[in-house]
C-alpha cells in the first residue's frame, strides 16, 4: 500500500502504539495530544514518556496540540480519545473541510460506551451523529486483543476492522496491514463494539478473583476459567440484545481474544 497521511486523535498509549505500527508501514502519522509535555516529548525526543515510556518512536511520527491542524488534509483519521470525552472531541473537528465533505476515512479505536443524555451510546453511533451525513454507516471500528506496548514493538497481533461499508473496512484493513499486524474485516459493527466495551467489566472481576485466589482454598484456576466462560456468555447475550449479527464475533479475536488478553 502507498504511504498515507494519518491523523490520530489521542496521544495515550493506544493511540501512540498504533501510530508506531503505522510508521513501520511507512505511513506519515500526526498525533493530536492534549498534554503539552506529550507533544514536546514525541517531537523532541521521539518518545511518549508519559503514556508509553521506554519506546523509541519513528521519525515518521509527529505531534501537535492543534486538533484542527492535525485533522486537516489527512487520508485517514483515527480516533483514540477516551469514551468519556468522545463527543466533545468530535465537535472540535466536525467543521474541518475534508471531514465536512467526507473525503477522510474515519476510524475509531475508542473502547467503552459513551455517556449521553439519552443513556449510553455506542462509539460509532456517537461519532456519526456528530459528523456530516457522509459518514452515516461509513465509519470503521477497530478492536481486538492488543496491548499497546506489544503493538508498538511489532509483536504479532490480530485486529478486526468492522464497518457497514465494505470498501472502507477493506481500506482500513489495508492501512493497518503492516509488520506485526494481521487485520480481518467484519460487518458485525455492533457485536465488535460490544465486545470491546463489555470485556472490561469481566476483566475487573477477574483481577479481583485473581488476587483472592492467591490466599484462598476455595478458588483457583478452575474458578477463573468458569468466570471467563460465564462472562463471555453474558457479553454475547448483551451483544445480541443490542443488535449484534454474528455469533462468530464472540468466539473469535474481538470476543474471546480481547477478553483473554485484558484479563492477563
Amino acid at each position: 500500500m502507498n504511504s498515507k497521511s494519518v491523523a490520530i486523535i489521542g496521544g495515550g498509549a493506544w493511540g501512540t502504539g498504533v501510530a508506531q505500527a503505522l510508521a513501520r508501514g511507512n505511513h506519515k502519522v500526526e498525533i493530536w495530544a492534549l498534554e503539552e509535555d506529550v507533544v514536546s516529548s514525541i517531537n523532541n525526543e521521539h518518545e511518549n514518556k508519559k503514556f508509553l515510556p521506554g519506546l523509541k518512536l519513528s521519525e515518521n511520527i509527529s505531534c501537535s496540540s492543534d486538533i484542527v491542524k492535525v485533522a486537516t488534509n489527512k487520508d485517514f483519521l483515527i480516533i483514540a480519545s477516551p469514551s468519556l470525552y468522545l463527543a466533545s472531541t468530535i465537535s472540535k473537528i466536525k467543521d474541518v473541510p475534508n471531514i465536512v465533505d467526507g473525503s477522510t476515512v474515519i476510524v475509531a479505536l475508542t473502547k467503552g460506551f459513551v455517556p449521553s443524555d439519552q443513556g449510553p451510546k455506542l462509539v460509532l453511533e456517537t461519532i456519526e451523529n456528530n459528523l456530516s451525513p457522509f459518514y452515516k454507516d461509513c465509519t470503521v471500528y477497530v478492536a481486538g486483543p492488543s496491548h499497546a506496548e506489544e503493538v508498538a514493538m511489532g509483536k504479532l497481533t490480530g485486529l478486526v476492522a468492522a464497518s457497514y461499508n465494505p470498501r472502507n473496512a477493506i481500506r482500513v484493513r489495508e492501512l493497518l496491514t503492516v509488520p506485526g499486524l494481521i487485520v480481518f474485516s467484519s460487518f458485525d459493527v455492533v457485536g465488535v463494539q460490544i465486545c470491546a466495551a463489555a470485556k472490561n467489566v469481566i476483566a475487573v472481576v477477574y483481577g479481583a478473583l485473581d488476587a483472592i485466589t492467591e490466599n484462598s482454598d476455595s478458588f483457583g484456576d478452575n474458578t477463573e476459567s468458569l468466570l471467563l466462560a460465564a462472562g463471555l456468555n453474558e457479553i454475547q447475550t448483551l451483544g445480541f440484545a443490542m443488535g449484534a449479527s454474528h455469533a462468530e464475533t464472540f468466539t473469535s479475536i474481538s470476543g474471546v481474544g480481547d477478553l483473554d488478553v485484558t484479563c492477563k
